[in-house]
């Protein structure tokens, strides 16, 4: 929320957004701070609030790399010991060693012990223990899987310099790795592109210390299986990856099996890289199956968006990321997606569409499950589509002060705002025949007060579109866009019940989400984690006096935004002594954490007038209360 802020948020502000306490907000900011070396994460002014340092926001965003001898997690030490374990593997060592440097008694160890064997069971491998000593037991492929996966989630390659970020890698094969992507970018005179570059090296890496590691414990590198046909497909390929392991034998000293050019091929394959082909391969069946998981992908985000998508560019560029993508799912080659929490939070709604249709596209081509950090980047190609794609608003420009003004009005209207597209301009009184005319109108935007005109909404704005004007039509554009609904958009007559008779608090939540569940904004289990939500956590949902706000984890089942009204017949005690007992209930279905604030902050505004709850009160029909708020809306305002 800071985040997206323009100034500064007070407590209270946090409070009614997070639906916390203030104290708790005091308490989440301090932890915040406590976890950045450099400084203040988050400001604060006297008479202000809080708002974020984006310098600090930005430059704690890399990962700092603790040593033994600095105060670190459970976490961070059950890491840092697997870590050796797997680079050091099949290398024995004793427990006591591995966790001396950090001071943990012996049932901590045991705690972490059981940790390590969890996450190597992942990968198939085991942690064995013998003679008081620790080793991992496995498949080199798998090893090798998993500390891939340590190592690019770990940030210990910079990912905009490629240069080494820990004391914990040798910078002399870091260094060698690194040069091999730039002969590998010059055999294909290309660029590789983030995140396959991390991959090529980190891999490089893994196989030079791997190799030296087996090869003094007198094993050999475990076989990889090779197929003949790609390599037939691709021989320029082949070519480069066995040229780049000659380095590699060079570097370490001794001869590597011939299944490890294949293996780094597939490396290659998976990275988007271009490069010169030999001859033009025949259509082969990952062919067929990367156009038939594109169009799955292009069918299934258009019908969970509702949206139409009709674009072969979109398919083309989607087809550039699933052919090396369905590569990676096949070699279990991970790739991290550095802007996947962005990425989640900035379109939350297409991420979770195409997180749906990954879902099924893995079932219907008995695929490995497609990881989030390959959904968020396939989130970016049609969040591009639909910002390139977005449909303009029809509008009316009403305007009474004569031909120049209206001209000058409608020009500075298209300036400010492109995605308006405006049909024409009218008078007052020729308004019904111009709608008749130039058909279906989104928005109207007028320089004097008009009646209710089919139901199309108004803005009345002054001739010369002041910085006022712009915020008015902007706050209304986002809110017929979906970007920022109001409390009449998130419910509706079908959402609203009187006099419901409840005969204790939990009885009260489920009766009142039931709307929300036959009309399909939530689940079933949604309504019983905010029965269970307010069972862990107390009755914090009692936000005002009378007034509850249930709500659960978006990921426990909502499908949309809305919020169902309740009136109960008999005040019914939730155990909030300041609060109780609750008269009125707000169930809140949130699909995520940003679009239903509009609304949020627009309820608790009506909800703090005495008069608006009497109101609602003496309401005896669902129409009743959606007018009301409707009134209450005009009254306050709220289109800016």
């Amino acid at each position: 929320m800071l985040l997206n802020a323009n100034g500064y948020l007070t407590a209270d502000e946090l409070a009614n957004q997070l639906l916390v306490s203030a104290k708790t907000v005091y308490r989440i900011i301090d932890r915040l701070n406590q976890g950045v070396p450099s400084g203040r994460l988050i400001t604060s002014t006297k008479g202000l609030g809080f708002r974020l340092n984006y310098s600090i926001y930005l430059k704690e965003g890399k990962t700092k790399n603790k040593g033994p001898d600095e105060v670190v997690s459970s976490a961070e030490r059950q890491g840092m010991i697997l870590d050796k374990l797997l680079e050091n593997a099949p290398r024995a060592f004793r427990v006591h060693d591995l966790f001396e440097p950090y001071y943990v008694s012996d049932s901590q160890m045991e705690v972490d012990i059981q940790a390590i064997r969890k996450m190597l069971a992942v990968y198939d491998l085991q942690l064995q223990r013998q003679n008081l000593r620790l080793t991992i037991v496995g498949h080199e492929r798998e090893i090798r899987r998993a500390l891939q996966d340590r190592f690019i989630s770990s940030g210990l390659i910079d990912l905009d310099t490629l240069t080494p970020e820990s004391q914990l890698l040798d910078p002399s094969a870091t260094a060698f790795a690194i040069q091999q992507l730039r002969n590998i970018e010059e055999e294909t005179g290309g660029t590789v592109p983030y995140p396959y570059n991390v991959n090529i090296v980190s891999h490089l890496y893994i196989l030079i210390t791997r190799n030296q590691v087996v090869q003094q414990a007198g094993d050999s590198t475990a076989a990889f299986s090779m197929d003949s046909d790609v390599i037939n497909n691709h021989p320029a390929l082949y070519g480069i990856a066995a040229k780049i392991l000659g380095h590699v034998e060079s570097y370490v000293g001794h001869t590597l099996p011939l299944n490890e050019s294949y293996y780094l091929m597939q490396y290659l394959l998976a990275s988007r890289l271009a490069f010169k082909r030999t001859k033009k391969p025949q259509k082969s069946a990952l062919d067929s199956l990367v156009e038939r998981v594109t169009r799955s992908f292009v069918d299934g985000v258009s019908r969970a968006s509702e949206q139409p998508i009709q674009d072969d560019r979109l398919a083309t560029d989607l087809e550039s990321h699933i052919r090396p993508m369905l590569t990676r799912l096949n070699n279990r080659i991970m790739v991290h997606n550095v802007l996947l929490r962005d990425i989640q939070e900035e379109y939350p709604s297409l991420f979770k569409s195409v997180q749906q249709t990954a879902e099924k596209i893995s079932r219907q081509y008995h695929l490995p499950e497609i990881s989030s950090d390959e959904i968020g980047f396939i989130t970016l190609y049609f969040a591009r589509y639909f910002e390139e794609h977005k449909p303009g608003l029809n509008t009316l420009v009403v305007c009474t002060s004569g031909l120049a003004t209206s001209k000058l009005l409608v020009t500075k209207l298209r300036t400010t705002f492109p995605e308006l597209l405006i049909q024409g301009t009218s008078a007052k009184k020729d308004v019904g025949r111009h709608i008749q005319r130039l058909g279906p109108i989104d928005l109207i935007i007028s320089t004097i007060d008009l009646e209710n005109v089919n139901h199309i909404p108004v803005i009345v704005v002054s001739a010369l579109l002041t910085d006022r004007d712009r915020e008015r039509v902007q706050n209304t554009i986002n809110r017929l866009e979906g970007s920022e609904q109001m409390l009449s958009d998130v419910t509706n007559t079908a959402l609203i019940q009187l006099s419901v008779d409840a005969k204790d608090w939990e009885d009260a939540i489920r009766q009142s989400a039931q709307p929300l569940v036959t009309q399909g904004y939530v689940s079933a289990g949604y309504v019983e984690d905010m029965v269970q939500t307010t069972r862990e956590s107390g009755p914090y949902i009692v936000i005002s006096k009378g007034v509850a706000l249930p709500h659960a984890r978006p990921e426990s089942g909502a499908q949309k935004v809305g919020i169902a009204i309740a009136t109960l017949t008999k005040p019914i005690p939730f155990g909030n002594k300041a609060n109780d007992p609750v008269r009125f209930v707000f169930a809140l279905s949130a699909t995520d954490s940003r679009t239903h604030l509009r609304a949020l902050s627009e309820l608790v505004d009506f909800i703090g007038d005495r008069d608006f709850l009497q109101a609602l009160q003496n309401a005896t029909a669902p129409e009743q209360v959606y007018d009301l708020i409707k009134r209450y809306e005009e009254r306050h305002d709220f289109n800016g």
